[in-house]
C-alpha cells in the first residue's frame, strides 16, 4: 500500500450532509464534536469550525445550498465534511502555520477535483 493511501486512512472522517450549510448547521458540529466553548482542549478543531462559519458569512449565500466544506484536523487525526446538493462548491479548511486557511477546489467537468 502506498505511503499516501496510509496516511489517509489513519484518519476519521464523518461526513454530514445537509440541505444549506449554514451557521447553525457547522454550530451543531462544533457542539458534537468539539462540546460547548471552554470545554475540551481541541482548540485547533474549534478554530477551524469558527473559520469556516466566518467564511460562509462573508460569501454569496446562494452556493451553500450545493457545496461542500472538508475541514482537515491533523491534531486529532480527523476530517469532517459537510455538504448541500450535489457539492458543486468544495472547500477545504485546515491549519497552516498555526493559521486556519480555506482554500476552494475546482471540480472539473468530468466531475474531478483540483486544487485552486
Amino acid at each position: 500500500m502506498a505511503k499516501l493511501e496510509m496516511d489517509i486512512q489513519k484518519y476519521h472522517e464523518e461526513v454530514n450532509e445537509v440541505e444549506m450549510i449554514t451557521k447553525r448547521a457547522l454550530g451543531k458540529m462544533v457542539v458534537r464534536h468539539v462540546g460547548n466553548e471552554g470545554i475540551g482542549e481541541q482548540s485547533d478543531l474549534r478554530r477551524l469550525f469558527q473559520a469556516c462559519i466566518d467564511f460562509i458569512q462573508k460569501t454569496n449565500p446562494i452556493i451553500w445550498s450545493d457545496a461542500s466544506i472538508t475541514i482537515y484536523d491533523d491534531e486529532n487525526d480527523q476530517i469532517f465534511t459537510i455538504k448541500s446538493g450535489k457539492a458543486r462548491h468544495q472547500y477545504i479548511c485546515s491549519m497552516r502555520d498555526n493559521e486556519p486557511t480555506i482554500t476552494q477546489r475546482a471540480v472539473n467537468e468530468a466531475g474531478r477535483c483540483c486544487q485552486m
